[in-house]
C-alpha cells in the first residue's frame, strides 16, 4: 500500500473524530475557527472571488471563509471520502469534491486565493502541489499556507505522539523554516511573507489525540491562545512556534 491510499484509509478513519471530538469540543473548535480567522487575515485586503480549500477536512474553514467573504465561491477539497461526506452534511450550500491536491482537476487560473492548512505534509510530492496550486491560481492570485513547523522544541513530541496514538501516517513531516521557503520559490510563486503561529495553546486543541484535553478549562485556553498571538509578533522567540505560515503569490508570466 503507498502513502497515498495509506493517508486516504487513515482519514476516512479520523473523519467522525474530528466532527464529533475535535470541532465539537469547546477549545478544539475554538482553535480550528480561529486559526483560519488569522489565516485570512494575512492575505491581501482585496476582494476575492472563488476560494480554494485544499485538504479541507470536514469544511470546517467554510463557517469562517462565508463570515468575512459572503460573496465569495466556496469549493472544498479532500483525497478522503469520508471527510467530504462530512463537510457536504454539515455545509450543503457549499461544493466538496473528492481530489488529490498533486492533480487538480481544475483550469488553469480557477480562483483568486487558495487556503491551505496542513496539508502539504500529508502528501508525498510537496514540490508538485505547489505547482498546482500555482497553476490553478489567477494571474494575481494569493495563497496562505500552514504547515507543521519543524524545531528543537516541537520535533520529539510530535515523533512521539506518531508513534504511541496510531493517528499519523509514519512517512508524516514537519517543515523548517529554510525547507519551507525554498520548496515556495521553487514552485515559482512570490513569497510575500512568513509567519508563526501556535504555541501554549496548541498542545490543548486537539483532544482527539489525547483525549483527556478534552478536559482544559475553556477560560484558561482562551486565555493561553492571547498569549500565543502575543507570542507570534515576538522576533526569533516567535520561532519556537508549532506552525509556520507562508504568504504568497502568483507570479506574473
Amino acid at each position: 500500500m503507498n502513502r497515498k491510499e495509506r493517508e486516504k484509509i487513515l482519514h476516512d478513519q479520523l473523519a467522525d473524530n474530528y466532527e464529533l471530538i475535535r470541532e465539537s469540543q469547546a477549545n478544539g473548535r475554538y482553535y480550528s475557527l480561529e486559526w483560519v480567522r488569522h489565516l485570512l487575515g494575512l492575505l491581501p485586503n482585496k476582494p476575492f472571488v472563488k476560494i480554494l480549500d485544499l485538504g479541507c477536512g470536514t469544511g470546517i474553514a467554510y463557517e469562517v471563509i462565508r463570515e468575512a467573504f459572503p460573496k465569495m465561491e466556496y469549493v472544498g477539497i479532500d483525497l478522503s471520502e469520508k471527510m467530504i461526506s462530512v463537510g457536504k452534511r454539515k455545509y450543503p450550500q457549499a461544493q466538496f469534491i473528492v481530489m488529490d491536491c498533486e492533480n487538480l482537476e481544475f483550469s488553469d487560473g480557477s480562483f483568486d486565493v487558495i487556503i491551505a492548512r496542513s496539508i502539504l505534509h500529508h502528501v508525498p510530492n510537496p514540490e508538485r502541489s505547489l505547482r498546482e496550486i500555482k497553476r490553478v491560481l489567477v494571474g494575481d492570485g494569493a495563497v496562505v499556507i500552514s504547515e507543521p513547523h519543524r524545531n528543537v522544541f516541537t520535533f520529539l513530541p510530535r515523533e512521539i505522539l506518531k508513534m504511541i496514538t496510531g493517528k499519523f501516517d509514519k512517512e508524516h513531516t514537519n517543515f523548517t523554516t529554510s525547507k519551507i521557503r525554498s520548496l515556495f520559490v521553487t514552485s515559482g510563486m512570490r513569497l510575500d511573507g512568513i509567519h508563526y503561529f501556535g504555541y501554549l495553546a496548541y498542545p490543548f486543541a486537539f483532544p482527539d489525540i489525547i483525549k483527556v484535553l478534552k478536559y482544559f478549562p475553556f477560560k484558561l485556553f482562551k486565555f493561553l491562545f492571547r498569549w500565543d498571538l502575543f507570542l507570534s509578533k515576538i522576533p526569533v522567540l516567535n520561532r519556537a512556534a508549532w506552525h509556520i505560515i507562508i504568504v504568497g503569490t502568483k507570479e506574473l508570466g
